[in-house]
Formats: C-alpha cells, sequence, structure tokens
C-alpha cells in the first residue's frame, strides 16, 4: 500500500500554482514582441482570423508591425473620417462656382 502523504503533497502543490490567466492573443504578442526585440525588425504576422481582433491589431500596429488575416465574422469596417471643407467666416461655407 502506497503513503497517502505522497499524493496528498503532489495535490497541494498542483493547488498552488498560480494559474495563467493572459489569452493566447496576449501570449502571442508576447512573443512577437520579443522576437521582433531580438531580430531588430519590424515583423509581418500572417495568422487564422481569431487573431484579427481589435485587442492584436491594435497591439500590433501600436508597435508598427503588420497582421495579414481574414476579417472574424462579428468584424466592422468604417471608412475614414472625412475631414470637412473650411467655413467661411460669415458662416456661409464656402463661396458658390461661376
Amino acid at each position: 500500500m502506497s503513503p497517502p502523504c505522497r499524493w496528498s503533497r503532489a495535490f497541494t502543490r498542483v493547488d498552488l500554482v498560480q494559474p495563467d490567466t493572459r489569452t493566447l492573443l496576449d501570449k502571442l504578442a508576447l512573443l512577437l514582441f520579443s522576437l521582433a526585440g531580438i531580430v531588430d525588425r519590424k515583423l509581418l504576422l500572417v495568422a487564422d482570423a481569431y487573431y484579427a481582433s481589435g485587442k492584436m491589431i491594435t497591439k500590433l500596429l501600436g508597435q508598427g508591425h503588420q497582421l495579414v488575416t481574414r476579417a472574424k465574422s462579428n468584424a466592422v469596417a468604417y471608412w475614414p473620417v472625412q475631414v470637412p471643407r473650411a467655413v467661411a467666416a460669415d458662416g456661409q461655407g464656402s463661396t458658390a462656382k461661376k
């Protein structure tokens, strides 16, 4: 008969280990940024649609990297904001064309 204390110690050690709460996106971003620091270059990530989240895109573009992926089914695209034409001093807009 095996001593029960060996098993209880093993389970206690498992319970004491802190779980890794980072997501796959966080882990991949950490891996890419550490790799980019080593090679001292900007990276182009070609990945599955799972990585096309706003969180990942923001992290990559913020560091100057690029991402090629298929858009997720819940993705929403917006056109760039149009800069309004300058308003004349009288508030009537631009002058009429002749």
